[in-house]
Parts: structure tokens; sequence; C-alpha cells
């Protein structure tokens, strides 16, 4: 069981760590296409759309930022990680896996809204997994050209 928990940790560090050096323009891209994507997959208003996408991507960063800086860092003392055990293998697969995570976050947050309001939650759910996944493909197709004599 420690092994597993350790394994998700650095999973979760080594994203972490990725989304604030290399793949920083994921979180712009993201919030572009998901204003797109919530615009015209569900079928809102410009204004709506670009409230619920910009709540919907700030929670998934401070949902994410907290449990890496509260949970991992803080509570469970987890400071670093060894060369060993690094996980971000390919600039393509750590941008998805990044956007797995926030596409989680994101859905959570929109289960959560759909609870009090009345917004079509499949839609919302179609919208997110597109919206990331193009936010991914963009996001590395920047990284493989600025970065690339880092990676």
């Amino acid at each position: 069981m420690a092994s597993l928990l350790g394994t998700v940790g650095n999973f979760l560090l080594s994203e972490w760590l990725w989304s604030v050096t290399f793949a920083w323009s994921y979180a712009g891209l993201n919030l572009v296409t998901s204003i797109i994507a919530v615009r015209y997959i569900v079928g809102v208003k410009l204004i709506r759309a670009c409230v619920l996408a910009i709540l919907a991507n700030s929670f998934s960063w401070f949902m994410y930022w907290m449990i890496i800086g509260y949970v991992m860092v803080h509570y469970l003392q987890w400071w670093a990680m060894s060369r060993d055990t690094a996980m971000i293998l390919d600039p393509l697969w750590a941008n998805g896996y990044l956007a797995l995570i926030h596409t989680c976050l994101q859905l959570l947050f929109f289960y959560g809204v759909s609870l009090y309001y009345n917004i079509p939650i499949k839609r919302l759910s179609v919208g997110t997994l597109m919206s990331n996944g193009l936010a991914v493909l963009l996001s590395y197709g920047y990284i493989t050209v600025v970065f690339k004599d880092l990676l």
C-alpha cells in the first residue's frame, strides 16, 4: 500500500512540476478552448461561457495546487522525489496526464455546480474532455517548438 501511495504521490508531484516549468502554456490554452467548448457545445451565451470556463479552470488549478502544496508538502511532508522516480517520460504523455488531472477536477466542479443550477452536465462533460484534449495538443506543439533543445 505504501508503494502505491508513493507512486501516486510521485506522479502527482512530477505532473505539478511539469505544469509549472514546461507546460505553463497549457493553462492559457485550456482556458481559451474551454470557453469555446462551453459556448458552442453546451450552447450558452458568451459571458456565461467565460464565467463557467474561468471558474472551472480556476477551481482545477487551485485544487491541484492545494493537493500538492498543502496535503503532500505540508501535511505529508513530501519534500522531494528521488531522480529514480521521476515520472515525466515524454512531453505529450506528460501533457496528457496533466489534462487528465485537470479534466477530473473540472468535472468535479461542474458536477457540484449542476446540483444547484440547471446546466447540462453531459454536454459540459463532453466539452471539458474535448477542450482539454485540444489544449494538450496545442500545448504539446508549443512546447516542442519552444523547448526543443531542452527536452
